[in-house]
């Protein structure tokens, strides 16, 4: 996906990590995935950027309802999940547009 907004000159890349990322927690391997996410958005940031293309790291701090996050914890209510919403774009199709899928508190 990034080379061809790259060769069109826009885009945006979106991705979504945890506090983790930041500073330790105690699922060793959580903590250092979160990481290096982290910092490869940090790199693609740099590189993609001067051809147009917006590279941004942000934090979620919670569960987004999928199945794997219903499997680990299936007795959980509705209330401690994120719903993810779908734009009606596809990725990158407009710099103006959401183009990524947006996370929702569940009420």
């Amino acid at each position: 996906v990034c080379p061809k907004m790259a060769e069109r000159g826009s885009g945006v890349v979106a991705v979504t990590g945890a506090t983790s990322a930041l500073r330790g927690k105690p699922l060793l391997f959580h903590g250092s995935a979160k990481s290096a996410q982290r910092t490869l958005c940090q790199s693609l940031a740099k590189d993609l950027f001067p051809k147009g293309v917006h590279v941004f790291y942000t934090i979620v701090d919670g569960m987004v309802d999928q199945t794997p996050s219903r499997t680990f914890q299936p007795d959980l209510p509705q209330l401690n999940f994120y719903r993810r919403r779908r734009s009606h774009r596809p990725i990158g199709t407009s710099p103006s547009s959401p183009g990524a899928a947006s996370l929702l508190r569940s009420t």
